[in-house]
């Protein structure tokens, strides 16, 4: 039997690339460095979208194109979308990776089947096997293109950061309860659906104050009364997989927010970072973690820009 496009497709995907992209984060956190925390010396800030489309990459490839990336403008494009505008990339320009599921089909006996077939079989109520897998696309930073007609976006100034913070919470639909306290002490409370925070004058700059409240922001997200994550729904299990979720979503979820108002972090890991040896298990244990965790701080970034319940 002569193999289809979907099952050639599928049979070059060689390479894992849940373990590749698992293996660059692990090598990074074990040399010290925090690979989603970036220092913000461009002067751009924003969502990485791909220019020809004006589509804003999500998820993993947020992470990898937004945070885990040296490129100052936000912009890319594939090869053949270059093309089409006309220009050329660079020589010697190093492609980015971004990464999108795709899936065939096959019918009960195990044949492959096209996307109309299987649905028509679906429709039917007959069994239909969908084989889902990652692909992998290249993608070129704009800067590094020539014959393409492009604006740089709205620079980011300095003296905006901490009034872009301001803007964030007062456009959230559902303001949430701050309690602030004289103990340097921070955390979300789910069952009081209440963010403890020491006073602002406990801290050295603005800036610190708004990172340890976009993290707790992000956690406030994961209430049963939004989109109820279970690290959240569920606060009794203590030091257990899903609590190491959680805190993974929560200080991804708030390293998006700081690099959309331009707050720059510390990328060198702290003497006793209390999670970092319970993130490189679950990233030795689990290839799709970084995967599951980037779109699940994804959504709980839209929620807070955006307003959505789910």
């Amino acid at each position: 039997m002569e193999k289809t496009n979907q099952e050639n497709s599928s049979s070059s995907q060689r390479v894992d690339f849940y373990r590749v992209v698992t293996r660059r984060i692990i090598e990074e956190l074990q040399q010290g460095k925090i690979p989603w925390r970036r220092t913000l010396s461009h002067p751009y800030t924003g969502f990485a979208k791909n220019f020809f489309s004006s589509r804003k990459y999500r998820g993993i490839n947020w992470l990898l194109l937004n945070l885990m990336t040296s490129h100052e403008v936000p912009f890319y494009l594939t090869w053949n979308q270059v093309q089409k505008l006309g220009g050329n990339v660079l020589k010697g320009t190093k492609a980015n990776e971004v990464f999108y599921f795709n899936s065939y089909y096959r019918n009960r006996a195990g044949h492959l089947i096209s996307v109309v077939q299987a649905k028509q079989l679906e429709a039917r109520h007959e069994e239909v096997q969908r084989i889902s897998y990652l692909k992998k696309h290249h993608v070129f930073n704009i800067a590094y293109t020539r014959g393409i007609v492009w604006e740089a976006p709205e620079e980011r100034h300095k003296k905006d950061v901490i009034s872009h913070c301001d803007l964030i919470l007062d456009a959230l639909k559902e303001a949430p309860i701050l309690k602030h306290q004289e103990d340097f002490d921070a955390y979300y409370n789910p069952v009081l659906d209440h963010i403890v925070l020491p006073k602002f004058k406990a801290f050295n700059d603005p800036e610190t104050y708004y990172v340890l409240l976009f993290h707790h922001l992000i956690h406030w997200t994961g209430n049963i009364k939004r989109l109820a994550r279970p690290g959240i729904m569920d606060n009794t299990l203590g030091e257990t997989s899903i609590y190491v979720e959680e805190s993974l979503i929560a200080e991804l979820g708030a390293c998006m927010l700081t690099a959309i108002v331009g707050i720059e972090q510390l990328t060198q890991l702290e003497e006793g970072s209390d999670y970092i040896s319970s993130w490189l298990q679950a990233l030795e244990e689990d290839k799709r973690f970084i995967f599951r965790v980037a779109s699940r701080a994804q959504q709980a970034v839209d929620y807070i820009l955006e307003g959505r319940r789910g």
